[in-house]
């Protein structure tokens, strides 16, 4: 896992919807 997409999970984890395929 690169540490963007780390990131964006951290992202999505915050977020109301999870778009993490």
């Amino acid at each position: 896992m690169t540490a963007k997409c780390s990131h964006l999970m951290q992202v999505n984890s915050a977020l109301p919807i999870s778009s993490d395929d």
